[in-house]
């Protein structure tokens, strides 16, 4: 349970730190992220 808080934090604040560096939507970027965890099996 916290692992999962834990990885959920980070994913965030490395969406918040690339969509700023390269203007892109975080919103999007969260999305995109969350996806492909899912799909590895890592969620």
């Amino acid at each position: 349970m916290i692992r999962r808080i834990l990885h959920s934090f980070l994913i965030i604040e490395v969406v918040a730190v690339v969509s700023e560096l390269i203007g892109a939507d975080s919103d999007e970027l969260t999305i995109q992220i969350i996806e492909n965890d899912k799909s590895l099996g890592c969620t």
